[in-house]
């Protein structure tokens, strides 16, 4: 277990560290567009918009805009609107600071239009681990 997160750390390091804040963006059906903002993917556990923060609105497992929240809208892997549901119709976009969109934040290997970065792949392939252990998983990666 060990080497797995020290190759995490390594393959992660430069996105973490060189990146713009990867901020997620949520379908709103009463919009019918990526407007609801659900945190920020690649910054720190006392950023109040990070998604690594399990006392803040983004990182709290029982906040209705946290993906870590997995009966909400965004964390359930039923849900339409969630990166879990491999089905999704509308899963969660990503953007940087600027608005640049750099696809869909998604479980679904094969869906057109995906983000295809390290930390986002983690994230999809362990969720159900790091939702339970957040403080452990953000100082590996961060740390």
């Amino acid at each position: 277990m060990k080497k797995f997160f020290t190759a995490v750390i390594f393959i992660l390091l430069s996105l973490v560290l060189n990146a713009q804040d990867m901020k997620i963006y949520g379908y709103d059906p009463e919009t019918k567009s990526y407007t609801c903002f659900i945190g920020v993917i690649n910054v720190g556990e006392e950023n109040p918009e990070s998604i690594w923060n399990a006392g803040g609105r983004y990182g709290d497992r029982n906040s209705c805009v946290s993906i870590w929240n997995e009966k909400g809208m965004y964390g359930s892997s039923m849900s339409d609107f969630s990166p879990f549901n491999e089905n999704a119709k509308y899963p969660p976009k990503i953007k940087d600071d600027e608005g640049t969109d750099y696809g869909y934040f998604t479980v679904d290997m094969n869906c057109r239009g995906r983000c295809d970065y390290d930390l986002l792949n983690v994230i999809c392939k362990y969720h159900e681990k790091i939702s339970v252990s957040l403080k452990r998983w953000h100082d590996e990666i961060f740390r």
